[in-house]
């Protein structure tokens, strides 16, 4: 017996999906079990059915909010395959961001669509301990009571009403890490994309020691913050004896303690030499 493949189409356009489904139909491995017409449909879906592999149409309801999907779904433990299917080309340089994905473009051709087939049956046949696998997450308990998105329009932020249980980031998504203010035995989780995760229980030695290898550095008895995402360190509103740094993409500074300025510092210094010898 044919071990079958587990499928989700999301696409807002119902003709798409009808003829995607038409064309898998021909694939005796591959069995569609949910489609969906839009973000938070297709989130519900993906979570109901646990697919091995997601076709993403990536225009739906906004300018990409496909790719906004795909960043929920790539958080997941055990994200599926995605393959993304539009009809803009120019998306297959964006698309190659998210991990582990295929591209297709519209109209379908079959021969294409075979071998990105193809490409998700070999992946899933890879040992999942082996240096091909998939990045590895980290787990974060929340209890999240209000999500802090910046962006309240992004589909993202809506995708689901739970805000509690535990999130699975990627180191990279992680902006910095602070002790929260209402509950001093709390942390807060903020991530690159806006947004955070709140009441998250542990220490910051605990978060410290699993993020350091990431490039995640203590700059305060408060603070945790991801190297790649200081822009710059400097004096505190002209004060030679406080010191912070500002963040990329982000109007926020964050306070650095005196005994963690040397090693803030070595460790800017190092990120500029390798950036310079990558350049070079």
């Amino acid at each position: 017996m044919v071990e079958k493949l587990r499928v989700v189409i999301i696409d807002d356009e119902p003709p798409n999906r009808a003829e995607l489904g038409d064309l898998l139909s021909h694939y005796p491995d591959i069995e569609v079990v949910g489609e969906a017409s839009n973000v938070a449909e297709g989130w519900e879906q993906v979570e109901a059915q646990a697919p091995d592999l997601v076709f993403l149409d990536i225009r739906m309801e906004g300018e990409t909010s496909g790719l906004d999907l795909a960043r929920k779904i790539n958080r997941m433990k055990v994200p599926p395959r995605l393959i993304f299917v539009t009809a803009y080309p120019e998306h297959s340089l964006v698309s190659h961001d998210y991990h582990p994905v295929q591209f297709l473009t519209k109209p379908l051709e079959d021969a294409k669509l075979a071998e990105a087939l193809d490409w998700v049956r070999k992946d899933l046949a890879r040992p999942r301990s082996g240096p091909e696998r998939t990045p590895q997450r980290i787990a974060i308990s929340h209890n999240t009571e209000k999500l802090l998105y910046q962006n309240k329009q992004d589909p993202a932020a809506r995708l689901t009403d739970r805000s509690h249980g535990t999130a699975y980031l990627l180191p990279e998504e992680i902006q910095y890490i602070c002790t929260s203010r209402e509950k001093p035995n709390k942390l807060e989780v903020h991530l690159v994309q806006g947004g955070a995760l709140v009441n998250v229980p542990g220490s910051m030695e605990d978060f410290q020691g699993t993020l350091k290898p990431h490039g995640f550095l203590r700059i305060h008895k408060s603070y945790i913050v991801n190297v790649r995402h200081v822009l710059s360190l400097g004096t505190r509103h002209g004060d030679t004896d406080e010191y912070e740094v500002d963040l990329r993409g982000s109007k926020k500074s964050l306070p650095v303690g005196r005994s963690y300025l040397a090693s803030l510092r070595e460790a800017l210094q190092s990120a500029l030499s390798t950036c310079e010898q990558q350049a070079g």
